[in-house]
């Protein structure tokens, strides 16, 4: 009588991951084929929503197409467009502006930014308070920093003309960061730099 056992490899189980389904890989997939899998609706659908309306805006800069007369049938135009916005003092004055936000904001973003990500990378009593008081800004609403700071840029009765009129002998009242054309500018520079450093 034969008592030996024959030994047979098991079937291969899923096993059930909770949250995540089974952990199965279709057969004859690699897994390269499985990441395309899952990435490819994701990169459709962001050629669809960027790079689309992107190109069709091109295109459409080309045309006599004007979005509040949208029954007028558009025709080509070449750069005509082009050289109306190039020709023009007010878009340029406005380039202007907006080069001169843009300088001085990322310049002292990454200046400051820099050094306070050298001093929170050093390990130090009440570390983690101040990495969260330094990162605070970033992840307030926008709409709420706007209210914050108009708030206290306010002449008469704003925390900043107050400090600045301590300091510097200045009545607080004489200047008003926001309703003056050339402090403006700074005001929007000192806000975005506050809010985005971290």
């Amino acid at each position: 009588m034969d008592t030996s056992i024959e030994m047979t490899e098991p079937a291969p189980v899923a096993i059930p991951v909770v949250g995540r389904g089974l952990l199965v890989k279709p057969a004859g997939m690699s897994d390269r084929a499985v990441a395309w899998l899952f990435i490819t609706p994701t990169i459709v659908l962001l050629l669809a929503i960027n790079i689309f309306p992107l190109l069709w805006t091109i295109y459409m800069s080309f045309t006599n197409f004007k979005a509040n007369m949208g029954w007028v049938k558009y025709r080509s135009v070449g750069t005509e467009n082009y050289a109306d916005i190039l020709g023009d003092l007010d878009i340029w004055t406005a380039m202007q502006t907006t080069a001169h936000f843009v300088f001085w904001s990322i310049l002292f973003e990454v200046l400051i930014g820099f050094g306070l990500a050298l001093l929170i990378n050093r390990k130090f009593r009440g570390h983690s308070l101040w990495t969260t008081v330094i990162l605070l800004p970033m992840m307030l609403s926008p709409a709420v920093v706007g209210n914050f700071w108009t708030f206290l840029f306010q002449p008469q009765i704003g925390l900043f003309n107050y400090i600045v009129g301590f300091f510097s002998g200045v009545d607080p009242g004489s200047f008003q960061m926001i309703g003056d054309v050339n402090l403006a500018p700074w005001t929007i520079v000192l806000v975005d730099t506050w809010m985005w450093t971290p």
